[in-house]
């Protein structure tokens, strides 16, 4: 799947415990918690 610098908004509900996960994720990394969640994706896509 190619992905594109185009952009939508998407709402997901994730389990507290995940979501402090990925927002610890993202501070360590430095990126948002958007960019995190959307590296994940694209990881788990190849």
């Amino acid at each position: 799947m190619k992905f594109t610098n185009k952009a939508q908004v998407v709402s997901v509900s994730l389990p507290l415990d995940m979501t402090k996960e990925v927002q610890e994720m993202a501070r360590d990394e430095r990126r948002s918690v958007s960019e995190d969640i959307a590296a994940i994706v694209r990881e788990g896509r190849r």
